[in-house]
């Protein structure tokens, strides 16, 4: 089966967005935050899950502390097109972790703290249900449980 020139430079836009995908991931992971405003510059997905479906704005919260957390967060909260869903994601994870400083932060981001704020997970609740229950030490859902 042959391809035409338009089908190969599909493949290679896909695979080019899923190497940016991966990178972007592992930028978060090591906290560099240029690193991360450049790979967004550069037309990385914000958006993007990792290999267990964990969107890259939880993985931060789950990862990272202090000020290079909240760097990370700047760089990738700067990117257009963040998924209510994503941001969501991130604000379970700060309340599952009780990151106080991070679900600050997030929320902060007003306009996307307002879609994303009331969201809930497979068991009903929200992130600042979730904080109480965490709190309280009750077992929270996880940030990538969405019903």
């Amino acid at each position: 089966m042959s391809y035409s020139s338009g089908d190969s430079s599909m493949s290679s836009a896909a695979a080019a967005a899923a190497a940016a995908g991966s990178s972007l991931i592992q930028a978060v992971r090591s906290g560099d935050a240029q690193q991360v405003a450049a790979l967004l510059q550069q037309g990385a997905d914000v958006n993007s899950p990792d290999q267990d479906g964990q969107y890259v704005l939880a993985l931060a919260v789950q990862q990272l502390t202090g000020d290079v957390l909240l760097e990370v967060l700047d760089a990738l909260l700067a990117s257009p097109g963040i998924a209510v869903e994503a941001f969501a994601a991130a604000l379970h994870a700060a309340a599952a972790a009780c990151g106080q400083e991070a679900l600050q932060h997030l929320l902060s981001w007003q306009q996307l703290a307002q879609q994303a704020v009331n969201m809930k997970v497979t068991d009903g609740c929200t992130a600042l249900c979730s904080s109480g229950r965490q709190r309280a030490g009750h077992q929270a859902a996880p940030a990538s449980a969405w019903g």
